[in-house]
């Protein structure tokens, strides 16, 4: 039976005022990471209770001792990856416009929300461009027109307690999720609390300590120096930024401090396929279109990057919206080199 024109006017309002479709897919996930907490929190009860059993039966240092208490371990790395990511769905993130930086997140002190925080995005010469509070459980939302690569900034009072060393958040579709801890911040003097992994860098590489991904990149190529090995870790205060670095000769490792997301872990690949220079014949040659290409793809996270070289070249070139079989042998190329330096730590 036809809808008649009320109806579809009905229908089209109910369409209308439906959450996005990325805000629908968060909203799925969310319910299923609900769900899967309690099952989790089980496991790891259980892992617990079996790796106190075993050490007390065959002693702590035994070897199933060892793997059990490693299986601990791991539930309870689960537990606190599910409580992440369901902190992070609960918030309604802001949906950019044109030429818009959009960015949210929690800042939290020692663990705790740390609500009543001034945070910025501030223009490379720290000028202020939006500034917003920290609500009660710690989270804040900001959106502001800018055609420049701005820098995220906490202060209490007129103290600046965190900020990025350098711009690197631009303007995109897709808002930046960030989460600023700020364990033992100081206040006064504009100390910033993102020094994690100084303390173990080579005085020589002390240089790529801070700087993004990309800046790290251009560091090396003028110091002649080669990336060997890009380890993503969870520890460091500054997403997206180089937290430690070592080197044997031209050959350099560095850690990048990423939030435990697969859509974050898939940024620094989109950087190592632009800064690749068979990138720019395939129309990949910067950040954002690279960035869009495995959007296009549907690609999750660095597994799911991994599973598009079992596609055929013209197949792989039409799934990331290139042209042609030449393409995707290209994108084939720039998978399998920038895959094989990505390590999760």
């Amino acid at each position: 039976m036809p809808l008649d024109t009320k109806n579809l006017a009905a229908l089209k309002s109910f369409s209308d005022g439906l959450p996005s479709t990325e805000r629908m897919q968060g909203l799925a996930g969310l319910a299923g990471n609900t769900i899967a907490r309690p099952f989790a929190q089980l496991r790891q009860n259980q892992a617990k209770r079996e790796a106190e059993r075993v050490g007390l039966l065959e002693g702590a240092n035994s070897p199933r001792a060892l793997v059990a208490r490693a299986t601990a371990d791991a539930a309870a790395l689960q537990i606190s990856a599910i409580g992440d990511e369901i902190a992070r769905l609960r918030l309604e993130p802001p949906e950019p416009g044109e030429g818009e930086v959009g960015v949210y997140g929690y800042v939290r002190r020692a663990g705790k929300p740390a609500p009543g925080y001034a945070v910025a995005l501030l223009a490379d010469n720290d000028a202020q461009v939006a500034t917003t509070r920290s609500a009660e459980d710690g989270s804040f939302s900001l959106l502001v027109k800018s055609e420049a690569l701005l820098k995220l900034a906490v202060f209490k009072g007129k103290d600046q307690v965190f900020a990025d060393r350098v711009a690197v958040i631009d303007a995109g579709p897709i808002a930046r999720y960030r989460v600023v801890d700020l364990p033992g911040a100081k206040s006064g003097g504009g100390k910033r609390d993102d020094d994690a992994g100084l303390g173990e860098t080579p005085e020589h590489l002390r240089g790529l300590v801070g700087l993004t991904l990309n800046r790290a990149l251009t560091w090396l190529a003028t110091h002649k120096l080669e990336l060997a090995r890009l380890l993503i870790t969870p520890r460091g205060l500054q997403s997206g930024h180089v937290v430690r670095a070592d080197g044997d000769g031209q050959q350099v490792r560095l850690w990048i401090s990423l939030p435990d997301q697969d859509a974050e872990q898939l940024d620094p690949l989109a950087v190592l396929i632009a800064a690749s220079p068979i990138a720019a014949r395939i129309g990949l040659g910067t950040i954002a279109a690279a960035r869009e290409a495995l959007r296009t793809a549907e690609t999750k996270s660095l597994h799911d990057a991994g599973d598009l070289l079992r596609l055929s070249d013209r197949d792989l070139a039409g799934k990331l919206g290139l042209k042609g079989i030449e393409h995707g042998k290209v994108m084939r190329e720039l998978l399998e080199q920038n895959l094989k330096l990505i390590e999760l730590e």
